[in-house]
């Protein structure tokens, strides 16, 4: 008896001790508010797997990850933990979810975290927005990215969202299947890669390269120090507001039209295919047409930039 009465009164005192911890480091799935923080050891990466939701990731300069905010109210599993030498923040939804994916009851988080901390984050049908980091790698299908005062490494890829950055600086490399990428001022090297989706740059400079199948390609130069353009049947167009010297321009087109308008006259080798066609608004200098293949070309001296345009079956305007 005295026995008995002794291994049930350690048993209420070790649970008394056991639950706080537990509920400490795992959040039970009738609470759907999370409001939890860990301490970073200036080392281990995180990494986060989002099924569905919002997301949002703010940097600081503190040594903490602070995690707040609501939990998919479907959750079969949430973590937010120290696990195999990396920060783990993860929802887990029933496998039967994927055959109904609405937004119903679906996260909505926002974790602050140092901004010097490398992240990783794969998500189906989750929008980010980040502010304020240095490393940083996404997955995403289905969802949108929105990216500011970022930089460092940074590697982007979506299927069936938009990615839209403004302030990004040193490496960035964004691809996207079917949606847009939007690009404002960046600086540094910078490439931008779209499918079926549109291009848009604006106000960056820096080294910049720009790759589209499909989609429409637009870039606003006025501080760059290399442009690179190609579309193979979207459209492709380039303001050219700047004078630096040497700065170089290399746009080709398959069967999209291409256009390059500037108020200053640039060095200009232009080259089209026998399907393509020459359009000189600078000049009266007319292209030359090849005799046999009927391609045309046509050789402008100017100052400052020189661009090589180049296109198969579509048309290169030169315009104010």
């Amino acid at each position: 008896m005295l026995f008995q009465a002794t291994y049930a009164a350690l048993t209420r005192a070790a649970g008394a001790i056991i639950l706080p911890l537990i509920l400490l480091f795992s959040l039970p799935l009738s609470a759907k508010e999370v409001d939890q923080t860990l301490t970073w050891d200036g080392s281990l990466p995180v990494e986060i797997e989002l099924p569905r939701g919002q997301l949002k990731l703010t940097g600081n300069d503190s040594n903490t990850l602070h995690l707040q905010g609501r939990v998919d109210e479907e959750a079969s599993e949430f973590l937010f933990e120290v696990q195999n030498q990396r920060i783990l923040l993860k929802v887990v939804l029933p496998e039967q979810w994927h055959q109904d994916r609405n937004q119903k009851g679906a996260s909505d988080l926002q974790l602050s975290l140092p901004r010097s901390i490398a992240l990783s984050m794969e998500s189906v049908s989750t929008d980010l927005v980040a502010d304020n980091l240095t490393l940083l790698m996404v997955q995403t299908v289905s969802g949108d990215i929105e990216l500011s005062n970022s930089e460092g490494q940074i590697r982007l890829n979506s299927i069936s969202g938009d990615i839209t950055l403004n302030g990004i600086k040193e490496n960035l490399r964004a691809e996207s299947v079917s949606g847009d990428i939007r690009l404002s001022q960046g600086e540094g090297e910078l490439t931008l890669q779209s499918v079926s989706g549109d291009i848009e740059v604006r106000s960056s400079e820096g080294a910049v390269k720009v790759e589209s199948v499909s989609g429409d390609v637009e870039v606003q130069a006025s501080r760059l120090t290399a442009l690179s353009g190609r579309s193979v049947s979207g459209d492709l167009e380039v303001q050219w507001q700047q004078t630096q010297a040497n700065t170089i321009l290399n746009l080709e087109t398959v069967s999209g039209d291409m256009t390059l308008r500037s108020q200053t006259p640039i060095t200009i080798e232009a080259q089209s295919g026998p399907g393509g066609e020459i359009r000189n608004r600078w000049s009266d200098a007319k292209p030359l047409i090849s005799k046999y293949s009927r391609s045309e070309s046509l050789s402008l001296s100017g100052s400052g930039a020189t661009a090589r345009l180049n296109t198969v079956s579509g048309t290169i305007t030169l315009a104010k």
